[in-house]
């Protein structure tokens, strides 16, 4: 009972950290229970997919403008020319932004704070193109990303916004062919934390009732589609339920299409961020940034079939320079005729047959594509005259076979001339049709269409999708491949907390079974012989090990620990893959060595079992998490493994940023930690006659092996607790008071690094004689390293009890 002391102990340790605070910090997440999904039941109409103009609108989505005022490019310049000159040409019926309207990054981009001029910049240009305003306020929706809410727990946002809602919207679009639900769930962390503890999202209670809310409203009416708005994407936030238990599979399969920002299209800009959620039917498409890659996304509902195109604006360089200091005063909006010299080709969007990679036929009427009688797309020009594009200039192709069809232009609006006359107001839909036949492509694979256009400038565009006339999805054309698929269809809260169980379970078999192992060998007095069987397999194994392949072992007495050296082993000739087999053979029993060397080595031993158990149980530093606030509770916080902890009635902040860091810490310094210990861990005493070995040489590499590798991984450890605790945003504060990494470095550096290189190297040599004297009556010690009195302490005291280890004859 006694050896299972300290598993009960970390037991115990799981046992609470379970029950009482992984359970109270996702209180305000709320727990899913098995629901049944609540019906769509949409009335998607029967009007057929044939010449008319009619059961058509549009939308456009923005994201990550990040204006700043130390960055000199990109943001601020391409949401001017975008709502100067973009959108007036568009002209939809909505502009969404999902967000990341400012920056809120110091110049060095290591700190984070609110700049009261990013958002005046920010406000100034919605003021001055007047979008709030349009539409009596139904055209215009913003809401906040992670930038927005960087080291505040003030309302600048629902000062500065054009929704002033900082928990998301709800808007209903009505139409004379149908009615459409849009919901923006904001996401952000209930406490604004300075970067970086502060990049991914968190769906709460909260949030999920917004889209609860929603979900049954338009299934309730019959609404014909539900969109959702997150800044992060789904597979990026922790996600709860709502407060009747709904979690996130269940209320998805309810939204025909989730619409996020955030991860700005990853590396370079140039992965393409598509997914669908098999087991909701969910159809999600993270949109890049407008910061560096002036991306925007064109959304056109044509009886109620979903098309989707992201374009990029139009500029002569991206991304194109910031011209005006938002430091001396905010910016005004740019004039139509300031970038409209720079050539820009037509936008297509196909609408019928819509892009099959973006097919949701649960939500989507799809049986209309095959008893379609005609093609539908919008073109839209960019020039100065505005005029239609001549239906001659436009060219189909199916199947790369040109089609011998007439176009017809059948829209009948106008694009507004100037963003800022709220007089025009009307959704522009240039729609053109061509007749055709889909039975001739209704075979179960998939097709494609090409368009190209002309403008009345001379300026071409081609457009290429791949379709399917049986409303099925295309899933072989980077939907489900290449990371983008994957990032938008894993979810990284349970793979950041299951491989962090994983990593903790493993440190911990590591930890306690070598313990248990070693504990009952010597309770039942058979460590010494199982010991020297070990060594004796190890001996085998470097003898054979010995080829031209791999490095020879000519130290033996120090890499095996045992004296009977004299034995000699046959030395087969193997080939190449048993000498790996044969290594890794060796390697595990001497790691095996070694770790039962550090569990009976109780001053290295204890020290990491009490801080392993604390790191599950306590946080793991203190620091100033939103360093702007001005009261204390507000401002100073706890990390915990689960997430943060403040005081003043805050109470938990669960963060999926903190299991990263968790997991980040078990691989980068708990792992190696154990590793290191167990490698410097001393041996019981060697009890033979072999000499100890003298000389320069010998002391150089002696002390090289034993005490560099300790002593590098130490300084890496001790420089990482700085960075790794974020000392230069969270302050001092959450360096000093670290017991999860700091404390623990400091106790490794005078372990390994100053006990071990000064104390040994000023009083080895003179404890060797007076302690080995010690030893009982017949023993004898062999130098090897040099050890300390602590050392030799234990040593002796283990030795009296391990009855098993060999005596001189």
């Amino acid at each position: 009972m006694k050896q299972a002391t300290l598993p009960l102990i970390t037991l115990g340790c799981w046992l609470y950290a379970y029950l009482h605070l992984y359970r109270a910090s996702r209180l305000q997440m709320g727990y899913p229970v098995q629901a049944v999904p609540v019906s769509t039941s949409a009335i998607h109409g029967e009007a057929g997919l044939g010449s008319n103009a009619s059961n058509v609108f549009t939308f456009v989505q923005i994201s990550d403008i990040h204006i700043s005022r130390n960055i000199k490019h990109g943001g601020l310049a391409h949401f001017g020319s975008f709502l100067a000159r973009e959108l007036a040409s568009l002209s939809p019926a909505l502009l969404l932004l999902s967000g990341d309207l400012i920056n809120a990054e110091t110049a060095s981009k290591m700190q984070s704070e609110q700049y009261q001029d990013e958002w005046n910049a920010y406000e100034s240009l919605v003021r001055e193109s007047k979008i709030s305003l349009r539409n009596n306020g139904s055209f215009y929706f913003d809401q906040r990303g992670n930038h927005d809410c960087f080291n505040t727990n003030t309302t600048l946002f629902e000062k500065h916004s054009a929704t002033k809602l900082s928990n998301g919207y709800t808007h209903t679009h009505t139409t004379p062919f149908g009615t459409y639900a849009f919901a923006a769930l904001d996401a952000c962390p209930s406490m604004g934390t300075s970067r970086p503890i502060n990049f991914f999202g968190t769906l709460d209670q909260v949030d999920l009732n917004l889209l609860a809310g929603v979900v049954d409203t338009a299934s309730l009416h019959h609404f014909n589609h539900t969109f959702v708005l997150t800044h992060y994407p789904t597979s990026a936030m922790s996600i709860g339920a709502s407060s009747d238990g709904r979690g996130f599979d269940t209320l998805a399969q309810s939204v025909s299409l989730w619409m996020s920002g955030h991860l700005h299209k990853l590396v370079g800009g140039k992965v393409v961020m598509y997914g669908y959620h098999e087991s909701t039917n969910l159809l999600e498409l993270e949109l890049g940034d407008m910061k560096d890659n002036a991306v925007y996304r064109i959304v056109a509902v044509d009886n109620d079939m979903i098309a989707v195109s992201d374009e990029v604006i139009s500029l002569p360089q991206i991304p194109a320079p910031v011209t005006h200091d938002i430091l001396q005063s905010p910016p005004t909006l740019p004039q139509p005729t300031d970038i409209i010299q720079h050539p820009r080709s037509p936008l297509i969007l196909i609408t019928n047959p819509r892009d099959a990679r973006f097919a949701t036929p649960t939500h989507e009427p799809a049986h209309k594509i095959l008893s379609s009688t005609h093609i539908r797309f919008l073109a839209y020009p960019f020039t100065k005259s505005q005029a239609p594009i001549p239906p001659k200039s436009i060219k189909i192709s199916i199947d790369d076979i040109d089609q011998e069809t007439v176009v017809e232009y059948v829209g009948t609006t106008k694009p507004w001339s100037d963003i800022r006359d709220l007089e025009q107001s009307t959704n522009h839909i240039p729609l053109y049709t061509a007749r055709w036949n889909p039975q001739l492509f209704n075979d179960g694979r998939d097709h494609s269409i090409e368009i190209s256009v002309a403008d009345d400038e001379g300026h071409t565009a081609t457009k290429r999708i791949i379709f399917r006339v049986d409303g099925q999805r295309a899933k072989n054309h980077g939907m489900e491949s290449g990371i983008g698929g994957y990032v938008i269809a894993a979810s990284f809260e349970k793979l950041f907390k299951g491989l962090f169980v994983f990593a903790h379970l493993f440190i911990a078999i590591l930890l306690h079974v070598p313990k248990l192992f070693v504990d009952y060998a010597v309770q039942t007095k058979a460590y010494g012989s199982y010991r020297s069987h070990l060594m004796r397999r190890l001996q085998h194994l470097s003898k054979i090990t010995e080829t031209p392949f791999f490095r020879p072992l000519k130290d033996e007495d120090e890499l095996m620990e045992t004296g009977h050296l004299e034995e000699s082993f046959p030395q087969p000739k193997l080939p190449l893959s048993g000498h790996i087999l044969a290594h890794i053979y060796r390697l595990a029993i001497l790691w095996t060595i070694r770790f039962m060397n550090f569990a009976h080595t109780p001053r290295l031993y204890f020290p990491f079992f009490v801080y392993f158990n604390y790191l599950i149980v306590g946080p793991w530093f203190v620091g100033n998490l939103v360093p702007s606030a001005q009261n204390m509770s507000d401002r100073v916080g706890l990390c915990y493994v689960y997430g943060l902890w403040f005081a003043g009635g805050h109470g938990w902040v669960p963060l999926l940023d903190t299991w990263y860091l968790a997991l980040w810490e078990h691989t980068s310094f708990i792992f190696p930690l154990i590793l290191l210990l167990a490698y410097v861990s001393p041996p019981p005493p060697r009890l033979n006659t072999t000499t100890r070995q003298t000389g320069l040489f010998h002391f150089i590499a002696s002390t090289c092996s034993t005490i560099v590798p300790p002593a590098l991984l130490t300084l890496w450890f001790i420089a990482t607790a700085f960075f790794s605790f974020y000392g230069w945003t969270y302050g001092y504060l959450s360096v000093i008071l670290s017991p999860g990494k700091m404390w623990m470095c400091c106790w490794a550096a005078w372990v390994l690094g100053v006990k071990g290189v000064v104390v040994r190297g000023l009083r080895g040599t003179q404890l060797v004689g007076s302690v080995s004297a010690r030893l009982a009556p017949g023993w004898t010690f062999s130098g090897g390293n040099d050890v300390d009195e602590e050392e030799f302490e234990e040593q002796i005291e283990f030795t009296e009890h391990a009855v098993g280890l060999r005596r001189r004859q």
